[in-house]
């Protein structure tokens, strides 16, 4: 059974690998979320600024080119204390920041993921 949003839930999701950013939308939108894409931090930050765009969860890749995805999660935290975030990354739990440990508001989940489990998780958070 697949797993959706029960309510237009609006995501921000950063990544730089195209291909993996188009995946992760389309799944996303298939579940019933609304998906802005962006592939860096210039873009996100662009993104979290504009007034008009109001996020409800935020799915951040750490391994960004321009910027360390850890600084946009620390931005998106200083304006969204409580913002639901998964954080798909291919860098290990143990290299992550321990603060994330404590975030009850924040997942990791490891590259390479399934779909499935992605929009587990944001349910999960925002719900």
């Amino acid at each position: 059974m697949k797993q959706t949003a029960d309510a237009q839930v609006h995501v921000l999701v950063v990544e730089d690998e195209t291909v993996i950013g188009m995946y992760i939308q389309t799944e996303l939108e298939e579940a019933g979320f609304i998906v802005e894409l962006t592939e860096t931090a210039a873009q996100a930050r662009c993104k979290l600024r504009d007034q008009r765009a109001q996020f409800d969860a935020a799915v951040v890749d750490l391994g960004l080119p321009d910027d360390s995805g850890e600084r946009i999660i620390e931005e998106v935290r200083a304006r969204h204390p409580d913002m639901p975030i998964v954080v798909a990354t291919g860098i290990s739990k143990g290299a992550m920041s321990p603060l994330y440990a404590a975030d009850a508001n924040l997942c990791l989940l490891a590259k390479p993921y399934q779909a499935s489990e992605l929009v587990h998780s944001l349910v999960t958070l925002v719900h």
